[in-house]
């Protein structure tokens, strides 16, 4: 049987249905505005950093082209404009990122390019194989100092509280790097869509890069461990944890509602399963199968 190479989308699962659903059954989930957006967004700044757009053309581009890329790609949350108007996803994130595409983004491609969409393929402590694709790294104007990777997001700005979780992606893509190159970043920058003006930098720490490392490997054994038991005959290996699919309300939060691709198959919010959305006490309830 063919090894399996991780990555970071398939260790760091938010619903262990949606996974199983993806990595298992191979099945093709819907798409979402943020990934569809991002997408778009993201192979922007590819052939920018790469000289074959201006930030010009990709302005032109974003204009042209947003609402034919995000067509029909909505979802059950209201947004309000400056106006104190609802409107749709695809105006509101049309609005929100437009600006990094213009003169007013003097944080246009800081720096002189090393790579765009390197795909890193290496091997993590335990052997275990994991690849990952760098948006950009990039090292200072003088070609020599500041070796930095950068990852761009059409997500909001990351909080004090989540910002070294999400951390742990780029400090696994530094792993790899270092391993490919020899070089360990100097800094790790999140670029937002939404807020070119606002970059997240972080300043290259190996004992949290370790620290992503050991959860990487952590997520694997996990995964590895319940397969392994599934494939056993026993159930439920894959059931989805309720708790960390529900907003205050106790209502379907925004992952389950609108971001996983699964969301209108998934089998564990129909019928009764549903009900277990608005029910107290998830943590005690056995889901039969």
């Amino acid at each position: 049987m063919k090894e399996t190479t991780y990555s970071w989308s398939r260790v760091n699962y938010t619903c262990l249905a949606a996974f199983y659903q993806n990595y298992v059954l191979e099945n093709k989930g819907e798409d979402n505005i943020w990934n569809v957006g991002g997408k778009f967004e993201h192979d922007l700044m590819e052939h920018a950093a790469k000289d074959e757009m201006t930030q010009e053309d990709c302005l032109e581009a974003v204009k042209n082209s947003w609402y034919d890329a995000v067509d029909g790609l909505d979802n059950p949350f209201g947004y309000y404009n400056k106006e104190g108007e609802l409107v749709e996803a695809a105006e509101h994130y049309y609005n929100k990122t437009l600006p990094f595409f213009t003169k007013e983004n003097t944080n246009w491609l800081l720096g002189e390019t090393v790579s765009v969409e390197e795909h890193l393929e290496f091997t993590l402590p335990s052997g275990k194989k994991f690849q990952g694709f760098v948006d950009r790294v990039s090292v200072d104007s003088d070609g020599k100092s500041n070796l930095t990777i950068r990852d761009y997001k059409i997500s909001k700005r990351f909080t004090r509280k989540n910002v070294k979780e999400k951390a742990r992606q780029l400090y696994v893509y530094a792993y790899g790097y270092h391993q490919i190159h020899g070089q360990y970043p100097e800094q790790l920058i999140f670029e937002f869509f939404q807020f070119w003006d606002k970059p997240k930098v972080i300043k290259f720490n190996k004992a949290d890069m370790d620290e992503a490392i050991e959860f990487a490997e952590g997520r694997i054994l996990e995964i590895e461990g319940r397969l392994k038991v599934e494939k056993m005959g026993m159930k439920g290996m894959f059931t989805p944890d309720y708790k960390e699919l529900l907003d205050e309300k106790g209502e379907r939060n925004m992952f389950c509602k609108s971001v996983c691709g699964f969301r209108s198959s998934c089998p564990f919010i129909d019928g009764n399963h549903l009900k277990m959305f608005k029910t107290k006490g998830l943590q005690d309830i056995e889901i039969k199968k």
